[in-house]
């Protein structure tokens, strides 16, 4: 085992590595939504576009599917690395669970796909996207399926804190995915072209990491049948199912904001939600790069007991959200408008009630990887899975509400003042206790 100052300078070293690279991924990515999206919008229309992004954000529901085994496993990596039988057995039991997952998700969506009407679940009127509905969300589902049991890769890389190699990959394919949006466009392949362009790429670059890590770098880890072990699996499932829960919530609250934009105030609508949400996701970026990569290292430091590190980085960690938070908020505030005027035209220009309200929600979207990856690391998950279901619930009723009365702008305030009171207070005081 290296010393603790070693250690200490291993955590960090990995972060930054990790951070670095996930920068540049969400860097890259970003550039690619920012030229797609202007590309799709035109060619789609508003409809057809809101459809497309509400039935992508059903992709967050799919975090579930897993049953939290991937968070499980990667929290479980830093005690089990030590053992490399115990470490095998629980890559080949996630692994041989998550198969057996997806095959079970694949015949009840296939059994129930003929029967649910798609075009009113997203509220479309034109003939075109009834038809596109539920191809749409068909390939969609397909690239998921195929993504649940490859994706322990992210989870393995993750708990060794080697996560820039995953976000090398996925870098890959986001540039894929712009070059295939193109063809897409190109060849007229409507809605289900678009999504099988994005998602397609993230899949073969998901399978091609996979590939290369338990082919070539640690192919001691290759899942075996052979080496599924129940007793072991109990164990991730334990974990998992704490994930999960959490996982379930937040899909929810997340997925439930174009749900509601959509039956309340109608599909178009739901546009102008996704591109403020484009400009608010460009801006978290830096804080989700650094809180990410961090999580393994909490968990390491809190296995072998080193408090005093996990105190120098929650500090640290919330004086630079808080800063980055007023920054960024400013920044919505003076800039948005600007950007869009010349990133998609004047007509898409945003009210400035609503301009005020995103502002707001950045507050609630800067803060929440901070307080999340923090809870959760092994000893405070269990809390966790209490305290943000409440905090969703109550939430979602308010947003519904709000949206009803008073819009979009309604909408993201309520969220922002909800997951204020109900998630963040309640987080730091647990943390805090813990660590002190």
């Amino acid at each position: 085992m290296l010393p603790a100052r070693l250690r200490n300078n291993f955590r960090l070293r990995r972060i930054f590595l990790t951070f670095l690279s996930l920068l540049g991924s969400k860097g890259i990515s970003i550039v690619v939504g920012f030229i797609s999206l202007p590309l799709t919008l035109n060619y789609l229309g508003e409809e057809r576009y809101g459809m497309m992004a509400t039935i992508v954000s059903f992709l967050v529901l799919m975090n579930f599917a897993d049953f939290g085994l991937g968070y499980g496993l990667q929290n479980r990596i830093p005690e089990f690395e030590k053992d490399e039988e115990k470490i095998r057995a629980a890559v080949s039991s996630t692994f041989y669970f998550l198969v057996g997952s997806a095959a079970l998700l694949a015949v009840v969506f296939f059994v129930v796909h003929p029967f649910v009407p798609w075009h009113r679940l997203f509220n479309v009127q034109s003939e075109l996207a009834q038809q596109e509905a539920g191809t749409s969300i068909t390939v969609l589902f397909l690239c998921l399926i195929v993504n649940l049991p490859i994706s322990i890769v992210q989870k393995v890389q993750g708990g060794f804190q080697e996560g820039y190699f995953n976000n090398l990959w996925a870098t890959g394919a986001n540039v894929l995915g712009l070059a295939l949006i193109f063809l897409a466009i190109h060849w007229q392949l409507g809605v289900p072209g678009i999504i099988l362009a994005i998602y397609g790429a993230n899949t073969l670059g998901l399978l091609l990491n996979f590939l290369n890590q338990f082919l070539r770098i640690r192919g001691y880890l290759l899942p075996r049948v052979s080496l599924v072990d129940p007793a072991l699996l109990r164990i991730i499932v334990r974990d998992g199912l704490s994930f999960m829960f959490v996982q379930v919530s937040f899909a929810l609250f997340t997925a439930s904001d174009n749900v509601i934009v959509s039956q309340i105030l109608g599909a178009e609508r739901v546009a102008i939600l996704a591109i403020g949400m484009r400009l608010v996701g460009l801006l978290v970026m830096p804080m989700n790069a650094v809180m990410g990569p961090s999580l393994p290292a909490i968990n390491d430091a809190l296995e072998k007991n080193d408090k005093p590190w996990v105190r120098r980085l929650f500090s640290k960690g919330l004086m630079l959200s808080l800063l980055t938070t007023v920054g960024i908020c400013l920044g919505f505030y003076f800039c948005a408008n600007f950007v869009i005027r010349y990133w998609l035209g004047s007509e898409y220009e945003m009210p400035p009630e609503l301009v005020l309200a995103f502002s707001v929600f950045l507050v609630f979207a800067n803060l929440n990887p901070f307080f999340s990856f923090f809870m959760m690391a092994t000893p405070f998950i269990s809390k966790l899975t209490w305290i943000y279901p409440l905090a969703m619930v109550s939430s979602i009723v308010g947003k519904a509400l709000a949206c009803y009365y008073y819009g979009i702008p309604g909408l993201l305030v309520v969220t922002t003042l909800g997951m204020l009171t109900t998630f963040f207070l309640p987080s730091y005081v647990l943390v805090k206790k813990y660590i002190a």
